[in-house]
Order: C-alpha cells, then structure tokens, then sequence
C-alpha cells in the first residue's frame, strides 16, 4: 500500500487556509467601530472597501487621461485641447472615463495646464 500524498499534516493546512480566507471575506471581519461613514454614507467597512475602490478607479482614469493629454501636447509643440469635448476627441477614451466613480461628476478640466481632476 502506498502513502497518500497528502497526509494529515496536509490536510490540516488546508483547513486552515479555507478558515482563513472565509474569515477574511466576511462582512462581520470587515467592519470596524467607527461608525462613521464615508462619503457615500457607507458605514461598514464593506462599504468603505467599496468607496475606496471607486476612488481608484477614478484615480486610474486620471492617471491616463493626464498620460493621453500629455502625449498630444508633446505632439501638438505643447499645446494643450482648448476645452474638455477637444480632449476627449484627441484621446477617444469611454466617456465613463470622464466621470468620478464615486461621486458620479464630471471630471474637471484646465485648459491652461493641460489635465483633469476631480470636481471640488
């Protein structure tokens, strides 16, 4: 008879990792004492887990639409798209892209320096 190739040890870990990781994942691990919520009124950490990834989502749409203006500008002897509907023209990203994630505004452009950010 040959051994198993896992033998109780193996399985134990297992075990282990499983309980680990549903542990983990559950709303009850997530959420704090902080009631406090975020600035989508979400008050578990869920939610707050939720809100930041919204923010970097927006974040990452930032960080390309800023690379994108600055790839025309270099072509264009450094002159950046008048206004916000040139930009998005000269870029062709999704108009989703345009917008925060989390808040649901348009990104604001400036025009005199070239970029988008988030509305005040």
């Amino acid at each position: 008879m040959q051994p198993s190739r896992f033998g109780c040890l193996g399985v134990l870990l297992l075990a282990i990792l499983a309980g680990c990781s549903l542990a983990g994942c559950s709303p009850a691990a997530l959420k704090t004492d902080d009631p406090a919520p975020d600035n989508a009124g979400r008050t578990t950490g869920l939610g707050r887990s939720l809100t930041k990834a919204e923010n970097l989502e927006t974040d990452n749409n930032i960080a390309q639409i800023n690379a994108g203006l600055s790839m025309v500008k270099a072509d264009s002897d450094g002159v950046a798209p008048a206004t916000i509907e040139e930009a998005k023209r000269a870029l062709k990203f999704p108009d989703s892209m345009w917008t925060d994630s989390a808040t649901g505004k348009p990104l604001v452009y400036d025009p005199a320096r070239g970029v988008v950010s988030r509305a005040p």
